[in-house]
């Protein structure tokens, strides 16, 4: 028998300045700028959930991380509009 075990939700926080995101997360008490959570299907599309307006260009860079999780693609939507990014 063989098990592949694949995270399909991720909450994700956004920090400012130099934070350690390395550290557990129960040791996390700084102040965040926002979160959202991040549904990953099986076809490697994450789609952004929560996310709201104040998210930066440069924060936006960050989502390349996802790629570590097997995303090829990140898709979200904002008001009437869908947007996506491809990873690879």
């Amino acid at each position: 028998m063989a098990a592949h075990i694949a995270p399909v939700v991720l909450h994700v926080r956004i920090y400012d300045g130099n934070i350690n995101i390395n550290r557990p997360l129960h040791e996390m008490t700084e102040p965040y700028r926002y979160h959202l959570l991040v549904l990953i299907n099986d076809k490697g599309v994450a789609r952004l959930e929560g996310l709201d307006g104040s998210i930066e260009i440069k924060d936006r860079r960050e989502l390349i991380r996802l790629k570590n999780y097997g995303v090829c693609r990140v898709e979200w939507r904002h008001g009437e509009n869908e947007y996506a990014i491809d990873l690879e």
